[in-house]
């Protein structure tokens, strides 16, 4: 016999849609703790890594920002213009 959540909880008045969505908001607010923020010289520098290496097109560096920091396609494009505009300004300084 399957236990329903309701029952498992504790919750008699409440559906089980209701209860999922009260837990996962709660889920989310707790983890947005534990996630750092991402950073415009962590995504640079990691644009900085791979571009040296070669192994990749730059212009398709969008995608693997987004897999590799886990951000939208809109921030990563962000991120990539940022770079993409500032790119070799720290050289031409030093």
């Amino acid at each position: 016999m399957r236990i329903s959540i309701n029952e498992q909880h504790a919750y008699p008045d409440a559906s089980n849609e209701e209860i999922n969505t009260e837990y996962d908001m709660q889920w989310q607010e707790e983890m947005e703790e534990y996630i750092e923020e991402v950073t415009q010289e962590e995504v640079s520098e990691y644009l900085d890594d791979i571009r040296e290496s070669g192994l990749i097109n730059m212009l398709e560096a969008v995608t693997h920002i987004m897999g590799v920091f886990d951000i939208s396609k809109d921030d990563a494009k962000s991120y990539w213009m940022h770079w993409a505009t500032h790119f070799g300004e720290d050289d031409a300084e030093g």
